[in-house]
């Protein structure tokens, strides 16, 4: 069965306050109080100086000695904002030169915005049946414009990143199960009409709850035996109604990083998995989500077994 055997990331070590940035991401007051003492968003790791080749390298650095690398047959590199380099950059063609994988076939994944990591896992799996014992799955991007920065209302993106090996037959992280709603008539995002806008905002607890559901249902898994939620980072405001909608509490759902790390676009998952799995959160054969929602609008959750 495919599952993940191994996840590393990596976060810049320069941190900023959301109060501090507020005023170069054209926050006013009542923005920045809400991000804050509402959505429980207080600090992003966020480095302008750092590049994008090495946020993605430096957790490659640390998965490519446990691996053999000769059997990495694909790359996969998942990720919100489809432009992420100069049209005259291919990035992870400069990853593959610098680690000695030119053998692996690459490709990005991206239309799901978001969620598109946990739509590359999937991916991964039906590559993997065709044949090849790894996939290598890496996310990561800079927050390099305010306008790319910033979900009105919403949420702050920090920068973040994350490696992980995909294997055919593994014995840890095993994918059970993988489903998505996906609503384009919500395709414009935070773009779209403020009607639409408040659309989303009513049909987006109850979607990604019937989304959890389906997950576990086709997994057959009771929502009960969850060890626990990994979530990405949007904000606590709607984690908390999540848990309330399916009537859990609230600790099941991982939310320790969200007021330090921000919104790392696709990384939010592997990062929360890297905390969990550090703080031994986590015991063989539990069951746990992972879940992602990309603006378009993409709900996506993955249920595994540790």
């Amino acid at each position: 069965m495919t599952g993940i055997s191994l996840i590393e990331s990596y976060l810049p070590s320069k941190q900023e306050s959301i109060s501090d940035l507020s005023e170069n991401l054209g926050l006013t007051t009542f923005q920045t109080k809400l991000l804050t003492r509402i959505h429980g968003l207080e600090k992003i790791r966020y480095d302008p100086e750092e590049t994008l080749f090495n946020l993605l390298k430096e957790p490659i650095i640390k998965i490519l000695p446990k691996v053999d690398s000769s059997k990495i047959k694909y790359i996969l590199y998942a990720h919100t904002i489809q432009n992420v380099t100069p049209h005259t950059i291919n990035i992870v063609e400069q990853i593959k030169e610098e680690f000695n994988l030119k053998h692996a076939i690459s490709f990005s994944v991206t239309q799901h915005n978001c969620a598109s990591a946990l739509t590359a896992i999937e991916i991964a799996s039906h590559l993997l049946k065709k044949g090849g014992d790894n996939v290598l799955l890496i996310t990561g991007e800079k927050a390099f414009t305010p306008s790319a920065q910033v979900i009105p209302n919403t949420s702050i993106m920090g920068e973040g990143s994350s490696a992980s090996i995909l294997t055919r037959n593994s014995e840890k992280n095993k994918l059970l199960s993988m489903e998505r709603t996906i609503l384009g008539k919500y395709y414009s995002g935070i773009y779209q009409d403020s009607e639409l806008l408040k659309e989303f905002e009513k049909t987006y607890v109850k979607t990604l709850c019937n989304t959890i559901s389906r997950a576990l249902k086709t997994a057959k898994v009771r929502l009960e035996d969850l060890k626990i939620i990994i979530p990405h980072n949007v904000n606590k405001t709607s984690w908390l109604r999540v848990a309330d909608y399916l009537q859990i509490n609230k600790n099941k759902i991982y939310l320790n990083n969200i007021s330090e790390f921000g919104h790392c676009f696709s990384s939010d998952p592997f990062i929360n998995y890297s905390s969990i799995e550090q703080a031994g959160l986590l015991e063989k054969d539990d069951y746990f989500l992972m879940v992602s929602v990309g603006l378009g609008a993409v709900f996506s959750v993955g249920v595994f077994q540790y």
